[in-house]
């Protein structure tokens, strides 16, 4: 099935159940899908159809769901930029994908969006559209409530036709990642493989449709489309949106929504784990909190598994990338492995593999590449032939640039990443090694390890620490 049919037919079930809150902004599924259906035709009258590219930048408004799906239902494909993409991101994807609008806020945050997207409409002719939400239209610009006013003036009898695509090996958005290079690229996730991966996660942490997801972190996130949007979608979840990463303010839309789940970064994790007050907030609705996005340090981990035990809330330990790859710890699993480990491959048809250098596959409890394949994998980066080349091995697995081993019952661990190796004199030095020994310390918060040019040693080792109620450490 394609998003929009796993939709409908939620829609279908769930008439009447809230969909989607925003603060004050609430929508059951039969309102959202009203808004879909309108935001489609808006589009359809501004010529944009099938096959069409939108750059896609909303922050986490409430219009951003129904934009989303709108698009999907005349077939347009949304590039899922982030908020803080800016013009040279904004500008390699336009030149990706000849994108035919672009759909955002005019400012958020300390961000004024509106100099940076009138100079790639100047640069890049394919570009006709800018469309603001939540404010007026600046010059040059076109307001998206307006088009939603002028549809529903319209009425149904005079509602511009569409035609919804069906096929679900359709690509489904373009995700935007560093890949193995670091450099902006677009990942094509098809309906089949994102939502294949969005449903057996959903299995892994053992959620369905009474849970109520929290999302603060960016929606075009793919962990975040993954584990909140599309569970609201295919699944009859409660949506819970916040566009502030202020603790104070995750933790009132917690209390006040009835929060079961949600998903954590370790640095967002770090701050809601050491929140002074967090006694203050009524926290007993929560069940289910996950990390990922980044490494974990088995210090953080040990502490969340402390403190969440005390409010019955299970805590997984996950691995994801754009690229499909994805695993997670499971309820049942000791803490030792939920600290040290990111467990299992959440899809059983997906093959995780360690490999070296040339490909060839690792023994086990031996680190070495991950490389994986199944439904969940994508099939390359967009229009990147030269860079798809290089991370697919013969047999057809996608090198991750990630470093790991398995333990004895297939847990997975990451011991590094191949551009986070420090060549120090010679000598090869894991920045994750070094990052765990320093989260270790009693007096640090947060750890991050580089390497520096350095004309002697080729490379050094720096480190950047952010000690606890900024105290003085002490080696």
């Amino acid at each position: 099935m394609t998003i929009v049919q796993a939709f409908d037919h939620t829609c279908d079930i769930y008439p009447e159940k809230e969909a989607v809150v925003e603060g004050q902004h609430r929508l059951t599924f039969s309102q959202l899908r009203e808004k879909t259906k309108q935001a489609a035709s808006a589009f359809a009258l501004s010529g944009i159809g099938k096959g069409d590219c939108v750059l896609l930048q909303v922050p986490n408004y409430i219009e951003a769901v129904y934009i989303y799906l709108g698009l999907q239902r005349v077939g347009a494909v949304p590039v899922m930029c982030l908020p803080r993409h800016g013009q040279r991101e904004l500008e390699q994807f336009c030149e990706l994908t000849q994108a035919k609008a672009w759909i955002g806020a005019t400012s958020f945050g300390k961000t004024d969006y509106m100099p940076m997207v009138k100079a790639i409409m100047g640069k890049f002719p394919s570009l006709k559209h800018a469309i603001v939400v939540k404010s007026e239209a600046p010059s040059g610009t076109v307001s998206f409530s307006q088009l939603l006013e002028d549809i529903q003036k319209a009425g149904n009898s005079n509602r511009i036709k569409y035609t919804t695509p069906t096929d679900p090996n359709e690509v489904m958005h373009l995700g935007p990642t560093g890949g193995t290079t670091g450099l902006p690229k677009l990942v094509p996730k098809t309906h089949n493989n994102h939502l294949s991966k969005s449903t057996y996660f959903a299995r892994t942490l053992e959620l369905g449709p009474r849970d109520v997801n929290l999302t603060f972190s960016p929606l075009n996130h793919d962990a975040i489309h993954l584990l909140n949007f599309s569970l609201m979608a295919i699944m009859g979840q409660r949506m819970v949106m916040c566009p502030s990463t202020r603790m104070d303010d995750i933790l009132e839309n917690m209390a006040r929504e009835k929060v079961t789940y949600s998903f954590f970064v370790p640095a967002l994790l770090t701050d809601f784990l050491h929140m002074s007050d967090l006694d203050k907030y009524d926290l007993s609705s929560l069940k289910t909190i996950n990390v990922g996005g980044a490494h974990c340090p088995a210090e953080l981990a040990k502490l969340a598994l402390s403190k969440l035990k005390g409010i019955k809330c299970r805590f997984h330990n996950c691995y994801g990338m754009t690229e499909g790859a994805g695993t997670a710890t499971r309820p049942d699993d000791s803490e030792e492995v939920v600290t040290w480990t990111v467990g299992k491959a959440i899809c059983p048809y997906d093959e995780y593999i360690a490999v070296d250098e040339v490909g060839a596959e690792v023994p086990p409890g031996q680190e070495g590449e991950l490389a994986a394949k199944g439904p969940c994998i994508v099939s390359g980066y967009f229009k990147s032939e030269e860079e798809n080349r290089k991370v697919f091995t013969p047999n057809g697995f996608f090198r991750t640039g990630d470093l790991v081993k398995f333990d004895k019952y297939g847990n997975m661990i990451i011991t590094g990443r191949k551009k986070d190796i420090i060549n120090r004199g010679g000598e090869k030095v894991s920045a994750y090694e070094v990052e765990e020994m320093l989260h270790s310390h009693p007096g640090v918060l947060r750890a991050a390890v580089i390497g520096m040019p350095d004309t002697r040693l080729g490379e050094r080792i720096c480190a950047y620490v952010q000690p606890k109620d900024n105290k003085a450490l002490n080696t």
